[in-house]
């Protein structure tokens, strides 16, 4: 009986080998086999691309990646035999106009197509080419380049912004006038109201259940809110104006109850809406804005405090004031020296 067990278990342990050195051998010839068949290949080819290839297709053109002054395309070629050769050429233009210009040909997969202008709409096409002949232009392909960035920011209709590591400056400009009407400021909900008119009376400013009266009168003056340690800057009786304000931790909305002349028939103008490509600390915690007279004109600047401060320029800075918006993009590759 020990016999037995000896050899049963003498026949296991030469399988499991076997099996072993068996797939080992296996996986060997296999890499010979294809190694070979990849150097009779490569050895026959110049012979086989004249006579066996096939006239090309158009290829594949996708966009890989977009900087605030070149964009990188991925070109997939549609090969209509295995013995094809092929090698592409980009042409590019503005978008807009009709001339295309060409930038060469090659056999690479992924190419880049430099010295573009920032924040520019631009339309490519490709085509490839082997011994048989060349194809047809593929579908144009468009794309826009990333604003290059001014102090870390870049701009959207209406309005400015900046940046440093620990703060975003919004500057939206131009703001438009109106008569005998409120400021409305909606913060994290709870509001901060404060009617304005062109006759003597107390202004009421009610924030969690305080209240404060602040006497206004009918010249010009400037009215100074203390709110958590920031102020805010607010003309009265000389400019009288509607505007709403909310802030909450990612999500931002700038509303003029009045649009400027040309901009809309709607009653309100929504100069800056939308999730906020990062989080802001709100008006209470860090946060401020205030209404500054430039030139005869109203200018309200916002100063989000950053969540999370920016250490990485490249990685970590905000690209844009909203995150659905990413026509309006900074090239983050550009502002390494530009924080402070």
């Amino acid at each position: 009986m020990s016999i037995l067990k000896f050899v049963q278990r003498r026949w296991r342990t030469f399988r499991r080998k076997f099996a072993a050195s068996f797939w080992n051998i296996f996986d060997f010839l296999w890499f010979l086999a294809g190694s070979a068949g990849s150097f009779f290949f490569d050895f026959t080819l110049p012979v086989t691309k004249r006579f066996l290839s096939r006239f090309p297709k158009p290829p594949r053109v996708t966009v890989k990646d977009i900087r605030a002054n070149r964009i990188r395309l991925n070109i997939e070629n549609v090969l209509s035999s295995p013995f094809n050769v092929e090698q592409n050429e980009i042409e590019w233009r503005p978008k807009g106009t009709e001339v295309w210009t060409s930038v060469g040909w090659s056999d690479l997969t992924q190419r880049t197509v430099a010295r573009l202008p920032g924040d520019s709409q631009n339309e490519f096409r490709v085509r490839t080419k082997n011994v048989k002949g060349t194809s047809d232009w593929c579908p144009v392909v468009s794309a826009k380049t990333r604003l290059d960035p001014k102090d870390g920011g870049g701009y959207g209709e209406g309005y400015i912004w900046a940046q440093t590591s620990t703060d975003v400056t919004i500057t939206i400009k131009a703001l438009p006038a109106a008569t005998k009407q409120a400021i409305l400021s909606q913060l994290m909900g709870d509001y901060i109201k404060i009617p304005t008119a062109a006759t003597k009376r107390d202004i009421l400013l009610q924030l969690k259940g305080d209240y404060i009266k602040m006497p206004t009168a009918a010249t010009k003056r400037d009215i100074l809110l203390h709110l958590k340690g920031e102020y805010i800057k607010m003309p009265t009786a000389a400019t009288k104006r509607d505007i709403l304000l909310q802030l909450k931790g990612d999500y931002i909305k700038v509303e003029i109850l009045k649009p400027p002349s040309g901009t809309s028939d709607a009653k309100t103008w929504v100069a800056l809406e939308g999730k906020l490509y990062g989080k802001a600390a709100s008006f209470e915690n860090g946060s401020f804005w205030e209404l500054v007279k430039d030139e005869g004109e109203l200018i309200r600047i916002l100063t989000l405090e950053k969540a999370v401060r920016s250490i990485a320029p490249k990685f970590d800075c905000w690209r844009s004031i909203q995150s659905d918006h990413p026509e309006l993009e900074i090239d983050t590759h550009c502002i390494e020296h530009q924080l402070q």
